[in-house]
């Protein structure tokens, strides 16, 4: 039963008045954080106050749901640390980061996002082989952002690197509306 979600997305934020990020996506952070919170599902995130986590973040405690962050000890003296969270967790490492954020999730969604979001992917794909655990995976491929990435897992199994097992834990959704689908179906298990 899923009852918590670990969001990865973009913290790409704004360069002078310009966003860095496409304008659609911040409308999906904002309804994921929405839905979620509705839900009553407990959503755990890197700890930014900026880009896509921050307005995911946001829109998720204005529901009134729980946020929890996992934000490197560096965000505080960058200023990027969110400081209004449900709680908040401040680690020392990228790996510590991770690993906390795979054993507070029951499942993981991405968002839209940059080489961080590529290596939390990854990394949960590694821990569910090298853990022979089974937790959900969905990539939001909206307007086929991650194809490339969906690629990459298919050729890396064509050339007999990995075992097409790798993709028996991973969603592709193209929509939000697919993304509670899949996790609709999980919950009712």
């Amino acid at each position: 039963m899923i009852k918590s979600v670990c969001i990865f997305c973009g913290s790409s934020s704004t360069e002078g008045k310009k966003s860095l990020f496409n304008k659609e996506h911040k409308k999906i952070a904002e309804e994921i954080g929405k839905e979620l919170a509705l839900r009553k599902i407990k959503i755990t995130y890197g700890g930014a106050k900026i880009g896509l986590m921050g307005i995911m973040a946001d829109k998720a405690l204005k529901e009134k749901g729980q946020v929890i962050g996992v934000a490197l000890k560096s965000f505080k003296k960058w200023g990027i640390l969110h400081k209004n969270l449900t709680k908040l967790h401040i680690v020392n490492s990228l790996q510590k980061r991770k690993e906390l954020m795979y054993n507070n999730s029951d499942a993981f969604i991405v968002l839209p996002g940059g080489i961080g979001t590529i290596d939390e992917v990854f990394d949960v794909i590694a821990t569910n082989i090298l853990t022979k655990k089974n937790k959900l995976l969905i990539l939001l491929n909206y307007k086929n952002f991650w194809d490339t990435l969906i690629k990459l897992l298919n050729t890396n199994i064509k050339q007999k690197y990995s075992k097409k097992e790798i993709k028996n834990n991973i969603k592709i959704a193209t929509s939000i509306t697919a993304i509670f689908t899949i996790l609709d179906k999980e919950v009712s298990k």
